[in-house]
């Protein structure tokens, strides 16, 4: 009785690690998603304005 309870258990836990891995798999995937995102929406928004004028760029010392 008792190895195939424990032997039961292995399998629950083997299980609930593996939900934990794609969880955090997805959670990774969501942040880098969202990471991106920002990541063009800041590039567009430097695109407009460098293309607003050399003035911005003294103004704010833009690279």
């Amino acid at each position: 009785m008792d190895a195939s309870s424990s032997s039961g258990k292995d399998k629950i836990s083997q299980g609930s690690v593996e939900v934990t891995l794609f969880v955090v798999t997805t959670r990774c995937k969501v942040t880098c998603d969202l990471i991106c995102h920002v990541a063009l929406l800041l590039a567009s928004i430097y695109l407009a304005f460098t293309k607003v004028g050399g003035k911005v760029k003294r103004t704010y010392h833009l690279p």
